[in-house]
């Protein structure tokens, strides 16, 4: 899913108040382009569990920080098993995914 804009937002909130769609299912909506925001051109494939039986696997090296907690978390949020390889001792250490890795 791409990210939002204003427009889309709106359109969001109207169909939950005329009972479109639940509150939870536009959560998730909210929560996907929040995600999508911040991988920065990557694009992330939640079915792979699905057809193969096997969780992603993120290449951390050379991904900024931001893209690298983005990938994880647009991963995660779905239930999806997330394993990060070749990351940086610096992105190992990095406070937002360790932050994130410890609330999943």
């Amino acid at each position: 899913m791409q990210g939002m804009d204003h427009t889309a937002i709106e359109s969001l909130l109207q169909a939950v108040a005329r009972g479109d769609i639940p509150p939870d299912q536009a959560l998730r909506h909210l929560g996907d382009a929040t995600a999508a925001d911040s991988l920065q051109g990557l694009h992330l494939d939640h079915e792979r569990a699905l057809r193969t039986g096997l969780g992603e696997v993120v290449f951390a090296q050379g991904k900024t920080d931001g893209a690298l907690v983005g990938a994880v978390r647009g991963l995660s949020l779905r239930g999806a098993p997330v394993l990060v390889s070749r990351a940086s001792e610096a992105q190992v250490l990095d406070e937002g995914l360790v932050a994130f890795a410890s609330r999943i």
